[in-house]
């Protein structure tokens, strides 16, 4: 059975975080499944002084696993371990075992930033609306952005090193984890949330912002 690192994850916490969630386990470790995928686990290393590299420092830990949007993501949920660790997310597949870039969770000390109001979204053309965002952390290097419907499943989902995207225009996409639909549309009148994250070169996302809207009829 070989190796494989293409496992995308990233972790999120903070108290403004998970004020609407779940504040006794505030971190939440999100991660991509692939089809097929079972035996999912959750791994961290004992402190932060360690090479986050070598996986035998990683020692496996029994968290809850939720859905997100759908089941389309997953996320372990976690208390403040009270100072950073590394951690990681495996699973596997028929012939392989995956396993993400570690992952540095930044709790007490770096929260997650909650800025809902950071984030602008203008129809400049009739159905496909233009999303910009300022982004109050200089940490971050890459943006996910997940468009989910009136029941939270997920739409699309896409990376870019930009703060800006319109649907559906994948020029400056890097990664777009959905192919479920090859021509997404989004209905006139239909309730819509678009959800933002901010992600660090260790993974760790320091801005998180999610704003609703409607396409005009």
């Amino acid at each position: 059975m070989g190796l494989s690192r293409q496992l995308i994850a990233c972790a999120a916490g903070g108290r403004a975080f998970a004020e609407n969630d779940n504040p006794e386990k505030p971190i939440s470790i999100f991660y991509l499944p692939v089809e097929g995928a079972t035996d999912i686990r959750y791994w961290e290393t004992d402190s932060i002084e360690v090479d986050p590299d070598s996986l035998l420092l990683y020692r496996e830990r029994s968290l809850e696993r939720l859905p997100v949007f759908g089941g389309f993501l997953g996320r372990f949920t976690r208390s403040n371990p009270g100072k950073e660790l590394w951690c990681r997310i495996t699973y596997l597949t028929a012939d392989s075992v995956h396993v993400c870039n570690a992952i540095r969770l930044k709790m007490p000390d770096e929260p997650t930033l909650v800025a809902h109001s950071a984030v602008d979204i203008r129809e400049t053309r009739p159905g496909y609306p233009k999303f910009t965002w300022e982004d109050p952390s200089s940490e971050n290097v890459i943006y996910f952005q997940v468009i989910s419907d009136a029941a939270g499943d997920l739409l699309t989902g896409t990376y870019t090193f930009d703060q800006n995207w319109q649907f559906y225009d994948l020029n400056n996409v890097v990664i777009n984890i959905n192919d479920i639909y090859t021509n997404p549309q989004l209905s006139p009148l239909a309730k819509y949330q678009f959800t933002l994250m901010g992600v660090s070169v260790d993974n760790w996302v320091h801005t998180f912002a999610s704003k609703p809207f409607v396409i005009e009829p």
